[in-house]
């Protein structure tokens, strides 16, 4: 499999490897009819946090050699626990960062992409610049006459004189050297992409397609291979192994570990019950129904023993507060509990 990784300005931000390296999300989300975005969180003792500099770092993400997504950060915002989460728009957003200034052209539909980008490549830095890849949208005369009294940005004059006019659908690829702008009639393949964050190893799919744009989390223990979900049999064998190691005893964590799936207790139990495992419409069982009961059954009785299914209620008059204010973080701690504890300390109810 290939490893996904993260780079903010060349830097190494996210590697499945390295634990001090983690992060909590990186969601990507593709859309023909605009700008790509990716959504990437980190929690609060990530080293590289400040690294991440708004409308100026470069945040590239690698699936093995091959990048997937290249493009900045428009904002970064923080949860209650202090995790760190930035909004990021591909590098089709560099063509906002260019104006066209008033022109007159007459010839081909190509050269008119051509002319758009060459004004564009000539006013940004280098690593903005797009060089012009394939054109499947077609003008019925081959020759077209535009013009424009006003300045706009690089981006609305490609929409405004050929998307809307022509139809058709603006495509970023990568490659080792460039960015190659693709100028498509119809988006004709399905893209794959691998975003295996924290412990727990999914896929996002993302199926190209101008009438939906589907983003879907594909559980471990899948691929899939056009649009059909299949098994992936060196995962789907961790996961049997992983009911087996339960039912034998062990506990959530161990039994993953002991299975090969390096992760924690929470992932572990969420793998534990995820019930397309048993088959459904589009995903083949992997977990048999004995076993998934078996397992069930087993997590209910750990549970009770440990007092959290016994819970009595008393009906009783309370007052809930409803306004509360927090006060100042000061302090970060390495240990997440430790964090959490200090957090909740802050919080004081403003009822009396």
């Amino acid at each position: 499999m290939s490893i996904f990784r993260i780079f903010v300005d060349g830097q190494l931000f996210y590697h499945p490897q390295l634990s001090q390296l983690a992060i909590t999300e990186a969601k990507l989300s593709e859309d023909a009819e605009n700008i790509d975005s990716l959504t990437l969180s980190a929690p609060f003792n990530h080293p590289y946090l400040n690294s991440i500099r708004p409308m100026a770092s470069t945040i590239v993400c690698k699936k093995g050699d091959a990048t997937v997504f290249e493009g900045r950060a428009l904002n970064d915002g923080s949860d209650f626990y202090n995790t760190h989460t930035w909004t990021c728009e591909s590098a089709l957003a560099y063509l906002k960062d260019s104006q066209q200034p008033p022109f007159s052209y007459k010839g081909t539909l190509k050269g008119l992409l051509e002319y758009f980008l060459s004004v564009h490549n000539k006013a940004v830095e280098e690593k903005k610049r797009f060089k012009l890849g394939n054109i499947t949208v077609t003008d019925n005369n081959d020759y077209i006459s535009y013009s424009n009294s006003e300045y706009s940005c690089t981006l609305d004059a490609i929409k405004s004189k050929l998307i809307n006019t022509h139809g058709g659908y603006l495509m970023v690829r990568y490659t080792d050297t460039e960015k190659v702008l693709d100028y498509l009639a119809e988006f004709n393949e399905h893209s794959i992409q691998s975003v295996e964050y924290g412990k727990n190893l999914l896929d996002v799919k993302i199926s190209r397609d101008h009438t939906e744009r589907i983003t879907a989390l594909i559980p471990l223990g899948y691929r899939i291979e056009n649009g059909i979900a299949i098994i992936d049999e060196p995962a789907a064998a961790k996961l049997r192994q992983l009911y087996k190691n339960y039912l034998s005893g062990m506990s959530l964590s161990k039994a993953a570990a002991e299975a090969g799936i390096p992760t924690y207790h929470g992932t572990a139990k969420r793998l534990m019950g995820t019930v397309h495992y048993l088959g459904d419409s589009f995903y083949p069982a992997i977990i048999d129904k004995e076993t998934y009961q078996k397992a069930q059954e087993e997590r209910k009785r750990r549970a009770t023993k440990l007092g959290r299914n016994n819970k009595q209620t008393q009906m009783r008059t309370i007052h809930i507060p409803i306004r509360f204010h927090m006060g100042e973080v000061t302090a970060l701690h390495d240990n997440p509990m430790k964090q959490a504890e200090y957090l909740y300390s802050l919080i004081e109810s403003e009822s009396q």
